[in-house]
């Protein structure tokens, strides 16, 4: 999804964070992603502790499962 949003709207920066690094990685890896090198990263993160990333205009949560 962030690479929809990052697509969709050319002045985002985007951060995608996942506790799953395989998954971070199968994303920029599987994907042409030359057009938007400089405005989308991927970061490990878990839920579960506090985002590192301050002041953002926005969090976009996605699939998140808790029990």
């Amino acid at each position: 999804m962030g690479i929809a949003l990052a697509r969709a709207f050319p002045n985002l920066s985007v951060i995608v964070q996942d506790n799953n690094t395989a998954m971070l990685q199968q994303a920029k890896e599987t994907q042409d992603l030359s057009d938007l090198k400089h405005r989308i990263k991927f970061a490990k993160y878990d839920f579960f502790t506090p985002q590192p990333i301050k002041d953002a205009g926005a969090y976009l949560m996605c699939q998140i499962i808790h029990n």
